[in-house]
């Protein structure tokens, strides 16, 4: 997190081969997302280093479209900012350096059951632990963030949890919940990556 209280995701992917983004109405804050779903982005410079940011006034940046959401930098109560559903880790990379900022966690994989994340943001004060109904294993790491340039503190939460029995997505996704206005044009945004 920078101290305008933007925050930026990016995963390790030296080479993003298919890259598919499309948006979905949530039924009571749910949907359902198809493996097969989205439109393909085939430009090479989106491809070569895709990130997510939220910006902290409130505006998410995909590299492919930009959408609005309350600003991050005055949130009153706890909210989620993304889900995310990862392909299996044999299908990442191999990370050979930690890097200074890295943070490496200890927990095991299930086969039987994808990986998934959530990432909260709330006031540090209004923290909340978050227990992932869904999941039969979970670790929940929490960064507290002070001296933002509005004098705020905020604690990101990211929470990665094993869920149903299933198979293992073919890419990786990152889903964001933004208003349905005619700026943005839907409710549901997600982001498959590989």
């Amino acid at each position: 997190m920078r101290n305008d209280g933007s925050i930026y995701l990016g995963p390790r992917y030296e080479n993003i081969e298919i890259l598919k983004q499309g948006s979905k109405i949530s039924q009571n804050n749910l949907i359902s997302i198809k493996y097969n779903e989205g439109q393909q982005i085939s430009d090479p410079n989106i491809l070569k280093n895709f990130k997510v940011s939220f910006h902290g006034s409130g505006i998410i940046n995909t590299r492919i479209n930009r959408f609005v959401r309350q600003s991050i930098r005055y949130i009153k109560e706890q909210q989620m900012l993304c889900m995310m559903l990862f392909h299996h880790p044999s299908q990442y990379s191999p990370v050979y350096d930690v890097r200074k900022r890295d943070i490496c966690l200890n927990y095991s994989i299930d086969e039987k059951r994808p990986l998934c994340g959530s990432l909260y943001i709330s006031p540090s004060d209004k923290i909340q632990i978050v227990k992932q109904s869904s999941a039969l294993n979970q670790i929940n790491l929490i960064l507290n963030f002070s001296n933002l340039i509005n004098k705020t503190c905020i604690t990101l939460q990211l929470i990665l949890f094993h869920g149903v029995e299933g198979p293992w997505p073919p890419y990786s996704y990152i889903v964001f919940m933004i208003p349905s206005k005619e700026k943005n044009n839907n409710c549901q945004n997600n982001n498959e990556i590989k």
